[in-house]
């Protein structure tokens, strides 16, 4: 009975969820706005580095300041929530001529970039989306780690290395080989699933977000996501969003990784690309009318 007693207490301190638990289905009701958080606002001109806004290829000086100081404006424009672009610490010297003002270099997923927030300014932005009663959905990259990163250099065995992916079609390249030279997670290893677990906990402590957008989830094994997703929703509680990119026209291949993976919802690629056939590229507008009657199919087409 000591040892049963033991256990549960075990399992209920990993398990016990970080938000106050509310309806997954609320989703549904909120109006979400996509930050690229270099190209928004630039609040702090202190944290400025690198920074020419005559150059698309540099940072522009868009910071989690500038967005706290605008939140006025989106809510007048009926904004409920945010999805911000990646604001973990990125490659700082420019790659060739490109900057990683995007975030999805990622050097350290522990902290924070400088260029865009500090710790306070983190507290900033939890206290005033609480207090504006929006919704914070935070862009998790899981899949790769930008050019040089040291960690690469520190973990070797934590990476795949089997150079860039050359046929776009092969299944075993998608998930194994790197995209434009981007350092690959070997996901399957139990390491890269426990660090990558760890790395949402301290994210779900820090920011309080409300959900994760998943990136580049073609490119990770099901069974990593299986084992992240069902981490997150233990430790983010029943509405804590889990939003994949799963970037593929297929409806058969979306709705098979939507229900292994355990995803909440998924990007809608499927449709976008029949609306792009049907009025870019003038096909048969019934093609528009199977995709949406394929909707049938998934867990809440609504979602």
């Amino acid at each position: 009975m000591r040892r049963f007693i033991v256990t549960f207490l075990i399992l209920l301190f990993f398990c016990a969820p970080l938000l106050p638990a509310a309806d997954l289905h609320s989703w549904k009701d909120q109006i979400l706005y996509f930050v690229l958080l270099d190209r928004f606002s630039n609040g702090d001109p202190g944290n400025d580095h690198d920074v020419d806004l005559r150059d698309p290829y540099a940072f522009h000086g868009g910071d989690i300041k500038g967005l706290v100081n605008r939140l006025d404006y989106l809510q007048n424009l009926g904004i409920t929530g945010l999805w911000v672009s990646p604001i973990f610490e990125n490659r700082q010297p420019r790659f060739f001529k490109h900057s990683s003002y995007h975030g999805y270099w990622v050097w350290d997923f522990w902290k924070p970039d400088s260029r865009f927030a500090d710790e306070q300014d983190l507290e900033l932005l939890q206290k005033s989306l609480k207090k504006a009663k929006m919704r914070l959905l935070l862009d998790m990259v899981v899949n790769h780690m930008g050019y040089d990163a040291p960690f690469v250099q520190a973990n070797p065995d934590w990476f795949n290395h089997n150079g860039n992916i050359t046929d776009w079609n092969d299944k075993f390249q998608l998930v194994n080989h790197d995209i434009f030279g981007l350092h690959d997670f070997a996901s399957k290893e139990p390491v890269v699933k426990t660090f990558f677990k760890l790395v949402g906990r301290h994210w779900l402590r820090k920011l309080n977000p409300d959900g994760f957008r998943l990136d580049a989830v073609k490119h990770v094994p099901e069974e990593f996501w299986q084992e992240f997703n069902q981490e997150m929703k233990c430790a983010g509680g029943s509405a804590f969003m889990l939003l994949g990119e799963y970037l593929d026209g297929n409806p058969d291949s979306l709705l098979k990784t939507w229900q292994t993976g355990g995803f909440n919802s998924m990007f809608d690629f499927p449709l976008y690309y029949t609306i792009k056939e049907v009025f870019a590229e003038r096909q048969d507008c019934r093609k528009l009318a199977s995709r949406l009657y394929f909707d049938r199919n998934y867990p809440d087409a609504g979602m």
